[in-house]
């Protein structure tokens, strides 16, 4: 157990490592009016940092402190699989989330503002901030379920079974958001689940890409395509919608945006329930990939 614990403590610290030199190359590069100019440009830069940080990082961890091949932590398939892998999760994503803003819409609990292309958005850093932030979303999309899917979920895995290591990286998954503005204990809810099902696609599948695929569609879709604004969220997007001031925070999401919104709660929990009740038969206690006791 305190190897188990001390392995998780290295994963949690080197999760926060690579966020802090995720922001190194603004650092460096935000002088005069340079930072503004090319922010996009700049954006881009500090996500191959992160995605360089994140990936350096666990398969240190991995390869030399608990000595075992990287492929196993999720890329042991095939060329293909993984493109039909990473590619099955994003459609799932992408779907899924858009169903959460057409039903707030639908009912009522938001409004919709624009479009990108509509009066007052034709500079040339707004047309490219959804374009830019593909970048963005596949470094949160990778890095994080490295992290937290790859290393700290199949660590506790192999020692202690599977729904341990379901529940340990859901739960620090979840509370990692404490650090996002206008976290609430509905925002907790919603992204456990969110997280346990990640879990286990990476269980199911043998592989963390349908979770990676998931994660990036999802978040991509939120933050740049159908964007519903909040005093955290600028209304740039593809599509851009208003929280109805009327509305009750629980619907709208309030100040942390969709995640934070029953609606999230709905659409997540069926897909879970819908999972659990497929994998249940075959969630025994198993130490690695395609081994079992």
């Amino acid at each position: 157990m305190f190897k188990t614990c001390l392995r998780i403590i290295l994963g949690i610290i080197a999760f926060f490592a690579a966020l802090i030199l995720w922001r190194m190359p603004e650092a460096f590069l935000r002088f005069g009016g340079s930072a503004n100019l090319y922010r996009n440009l700049l954006q881009i830069i500090e996500d191959f940092f992160y995605i360089a940080a994140a990936f350096i990082l666990v398969y240190l961890l991995w390869t030399k402190l608990d000595k075992r091949p990287f492929r196993e932590i999720g890329f042991a398939v095939s060329g293909k699989e993984m493109l039909k892998h990473a590619g099955s999760g994003a459609l799932l994503g992408g779907i899924l989330y858009t169903v959460v803003p057409l039903m707030q819409l639908l009912s009522g609990v938001i409004s919709f503002r624009g479009n990108l292309w509509w009066p007052g958005n034709g500079t040339l850093e707004i047309l490219l901030e959804p374009f830019a932030g593909v970048f963005m979303m596949l470094a949160v999309g990778f890095s994080e379920e490295l992290f937290f899917r790859g290393y700290i979920f199949q660590t506790v895995w192999k020692r202690h079974g599977v729904w341990a290591g379901v529940a340990v990286s859901s739960l620090l998954f979840s509370a990692i958001h404490l650090i996002n503005p206008g976290y609430t204990f509905l925002v907790f809810v919603n992204i456990l689940m969110i997280a346990v099902f990640f879990a286990l696609t990476v269980y199911h599948y043998r592989s963390i890409l349908p979770a990676m695929g998931f994660h990036f569609a999802w978040n991509w879709v939120q933050y740049c395509g159908l964007v519903v604004s909040t005093p955290y969220q600028p209304p740039q997007g593809i599509w851009v919608f208003n929280q109805n001031p009327s509305s009750p925070a629980f619907l709208t999401g309030g100040a942390y945006g969709c995640e934070g919104s029953l609606f999230v709660t709905v659409v997540i929990a069926g897909l879970l329930a819908y999972y659990i009740w497929r994998m249940i038969p075959g969630m025994t206690k198993i130490n690695s990939f395609g081994k079992g006791n």
